[in-house]
């Protein structure tokens, strides 16, 4: 189930981007930071601790809440090179999807949770009258059309996997967006993010993604071009996270959780936490 995902193209590293509000974003990132440093603890997860480097061109680095709450230093003159001003370093963790989301649905077999597969939903009321009062919406950016959610629209990503670049942290500048993840079965080289519906393979963005990351100084090799190349779009809500209460027509509670946008796995287990609280305040208050 889970290569068909978004959140299987994600590079998976903890940083609170691209979604709002600022602080629900905070609290529930951090919430997440401490679930997974007690995952980790299991090495099946896939979740692990990195090194990550945030640069900035400009001549001052604002620092993010976050950021100042776990600890952080600034980077040396000499660990910006030549075309940075200011960044900081952080340790956080890196979640490797290919094993990270096949070990959260062991998780959910072993709790005696299931899986079930439908073509389409055009509404939650199409799912089946089953024995449950209680539906969860995380469509994502399916959500446009499902609730329907104007405001929700996709932020396109696209990465590329390349074997070795001889670096061993994880780098992250947000203008023009670069990234370079390290991950057990290669690096994952980014990054896009423009408002697109399409999970086409677009040559132009590869190149500028390998051109930016050689300007970093990084081995490429030539064949670098021919390397997975993989899309996916990040379901970003103009407004702001949505996790919230209602019904459905028919009485179900619903609770909605979706617009992450580009932070979704860094969100996961604090907005997760949210919609357990809202789940056993409505079986309390009812």
């Amino acid at each position: 189930m889970s290569v068909d995902t978004t959140s299987a193209v994600a590079a998976a590293i903890w940083f609170p981007y691209d979604a709002t509000p600022e602080y629900l974003v905070t609290a529930w990132a951090l919430v997440t930071y401490g679930r997974l440093l007690e995952i980790m603890r299991d090495a099946d997860s896939g979740v692990s601790l990195v090194e990550l480097r945030v640069f900035s061109r400009q001549e001052h680095i604002d620092v993010p809440r976050w950021a100042d709450a776990l600890g952080y230093r600034e980077l040396r003159r000499h660990e910006l090179g030549d075309d940075y001003h200011a960044g900081f370093s952080i340790i956080v963790p890196l979640m490797e999807t290919p094993i990270y989301l096949p070990y959260l649905e062991q998780r959910v077999l072993d709790a005696g949770g299931s899986f079930n597969h439908t073509d389409r939903l055009e509404t939650v009321d199409d799912l089946p009258n089953d024995d449950f009062s209680v539906v969860v919406n995380c469509s994502g950016y399916g959500a446009h059309d499902l609730v329907p959610d104007n405001d929700v629209e996709g932020h396109r990503g696209q990465i590329v996997v390349v074997s070795e670049v001889g670096r061993a942290w994880a780098m992250v500048c947000e203008e023009p967006p670069t990234y370079v993840i390290p991950r057990q079965d290669g690096y994952v080289l980014g990054g896009v993010n423009s408002i697109s519906w399409s999970r086409d393979i677009d040559s132009a963005s590869t190149a500028a993604i390998l051109e930016r990351c050689r300007r970093e100084g990084l081995s490429i090799d030539c064949a670098a071009e021919e390397s997975p190349q993989l899309v996916g779009i990040r379901p970003y809500r103009r407004g702001g996270v949505r996790v919230e209460s209602t019904h459905t027509p028919n009485g179900r509670l619903l609770i909605h959780n979706y617009g992450h946008g580009g932070c979704g796995l860094s969100l996961s287990w604090g907005c997760a936490h949210k919609v357990y609280q809202l789940a056993e305040g409505s079986s309390v208050s009812a």
